[in-house]
């Protein structure tokens, strides 16, 4: 994705640096899973990793610019099971990306190989597009 059209530049958060989202990021598209407060989910819900936590130091400021989200329900498990604070305030919620919401790229962790970040348009509404994942108990 190239990043010479201003309006496109404007339609991308202003902490973004020029080379966010990755060239070799790709539309969104697919089911997702995202860990979530509430059901149904909220804007809030798909906060980016920098929104999230600004003071936080990131290494990998790139990344921090999207948000997490899994290919697949078990990733999504994993991952909230593997952290205490997660595993006592997190649901996960099940949604369809589609191209409008921003880009995506595979982004395997030591956790998951499920993990993918999504970087959204700042008109994006994703959490209109996500419901529970199967039942509450999850």
């Amino acid at each position: 994705m190239t990043r010479s059209s201003s309006n496109d530049r404007l339609s991308w958060p202003d902490y973004f640096p020029s080379d966010v989202p990755p060239d070799e990021a790709q539309p969104a598209g697919g089911e997702a899973f995202r860990l979530v407060s509430a059901i149904p989910p909220t804007k809030d819900d798909f906060k980016s990793t920098y929104e999230e936590n600004r003071k936080r130091k990131h290494q990998e400021f790139w990344k921090a610019c999207g948000s997490s989200l899994y290919t697949d329900l078990e990733g999504a498990m994993v991952t909230r099971e593997r952290y205490k604070h997660l595993r006592e305030t997190k649901k996960i919620a099940v949604g369809r990306l589609t191209p409008d919401m921003g880009m995506m790229l595979s982004t395997p962790n030591p956790i998951t190989n499920a993990h993918l970040t999504v970087w959204f348009r700042l008109n994006a509404l994703p959490h209109l597009a996500f419901t529970a994942a199967q039942s509450e108990e999850i």
